[in-house]
């Protein structure tokens, strides 16, 4: 498939065995981590080092939160912007299912903790991830009431 896409296209896509030798020669504008779980927080890490305007790093983001936490610190030292998802491209892709209808499900509030909410309404002005006075990221999880 790859030599008839070359033919058709006639492209000559270079080949790497080195993560780290193409982000040095290439210098991509966008970088995607799509390896395993365990592989997100190194891989982000080290390709935040070569300034990328993004990072698209498949969920999950990290397999604990102390490596999520350099992924954040990583990407803040350099400028980086970094996202975390795995787009499904169309509804219903999968064969049988329906897509999928919104629920109303009332206004978004933080929790600090589990099973503790405060009275604080989500922003939408970037709220979550702001640093907290100890120069941490801070985490919270939203519920709907």
């Amino acid at each position: 498939a790859m030599a008839e896409a070359i033919e058709r296209f006639d492209i000559a896509p270079a080949q790497y065995h080195d993560a780290r030798q193409m982000m040095e020669e290439v210098r991509p504008d966008v970088v995607s981590v799509c390896t395993w779980h365990k592989g997100h927080a190194p891989w982000t890490v080290a390709a935040a080092t070569y300034r990328p305007q993004a990072i698209l790093c498949e969920k999950p983001m990290a397999d604990s939160v102390g490596a999520a936490d350099s992924m954040l610190i990583a990407c803040q030292r350099n400028d980086v912007k970094l996202a975390i998802g795995h787009q499904r491209r169309f509804p219903g892709d999968r064969p049988g299912q329906r897509p999928r209808q919104p629920l109303a499900r009332g206004r978004p509030r933080l929790a600090d903790q589990p099973g503790q909410t405060t009275d604080k309404p989500v922003e939408t002005n970037g709220d979550l991830g702001k640093r907290s006075g100890s120069g941490h990221p801070t985490v919270g999880r939203i519920i709907w009431d």
